[in-house]
């Protein structure tokens, strides 16, 4: 099912005309995603590689692929197509294809359109890891959860934007419920530069992981108005050093025709 979904996701971008709704808003680079859902007749994919180093443990993540189409004014739906890992420890190494994963994001507030305090949007995402990876990385359940974030304009140039987010996931020991919530705030350095930076935190159920804080930063910049890269790196503020991740994407969105 999944290679099905993605052969369509591909054919379509393969036959797509250049975007024509304005200016790209993606998820990347930080862990909370954009409000804005992709507009209807629009297909926009986001990709990219992770570096990720915790105490002796080194782990490449290369695709990060997120296919998302609008569906309504206020609706997309989201395919997470599954990424290459590579994870070296000092226990030996896996590697091989992590899950992939299907949802949707439904917009619930939209703010008005003039910049300034007050500017408020809400979305949730209501999403599902599918246990559809290689055979060392792939978990036996599905793995649900569900996201709750906002942005509000702070003035012409700060943004604030919260999240609080659900998972119930699973590891070697078995599924856990883990709770994360964080903040951003997000500026614009120029008409073609954005850059942010983020605390967040990851609480996981008794007997599992660690609770973990979190402190990131990055960049994003605009090739055109339908592309965009993106740079970004963060580290744990508690635990076990080091424990650090860096990484880079690129993310574009592409026309349905009509």
């Amino acid at each position: 099912m999944m290679k099905s979904i993605l052969r369509l996701a591909l054919f379509a971008a393969i036959w797509a005309s250049p975007a024509t709704a304005g200016q790209i808003i993606t998820d990347r680079p930080d862990f909370a995603d954009a409000t804005v859902p992709v507009p209807v007749g629009i297909l926009q994919v986001e990709s990219g590689y992770l570096f990720g180093k915790t105490a002796g443990t080194n782990q490449h993540t290369l695709g990060q692929l997120l296919v998302k189409t609008g569906l309504s004014e206020r609706m997309e739906i989201r395919l997470g197509v599954n990424s290459y890992e590579k994870i070296d420890g000092t226990g030996g190494g896996v590697s091989g294809f992590s899950d992939g994963s299907l949802g949707i994001k439904l917009r619930l507030l939209e703010g008005h359109e003039e910049t300034g305090p007050g500017s408020f949007n809400l979305a949730t995402i209501l999403f599902t890891g599918l246990p559809s990876g290689g055979k060392d990385l792939r978990a036996t359940h599905l793995a649900p959860g569900v996201m709750l974030t906002a942005d509000m304009a702070l003035n012409s140039v700060w943004t604030w934007a919260p999240f609080v987010q659900y998972d119930y996931t699973e590891d070697g020991l078995g599924q856990y419920n883990e709770f994360s919530a964080g903040f951003s705030v997000i500026r614009p350095l120029g008409d073609s530069t954005g850059w942010y930076l983020e605390y967040y935190i990851t609480l996981a159920e008794n007997g599992y992981r660690e609770h973990k804080n979190f402190l990131g930063s990055g960049f994003t910049y605009l090739v055109s108005d339908e592309l965009q890269l993106d740079f970004y790196g963060g580290t744990a503020l508690n635990g076990d050093t080091p424990d650090y991740f860096i990484g880079a994407g690129l993310s574009f969105m592409l026309s349905l025709g009509k």
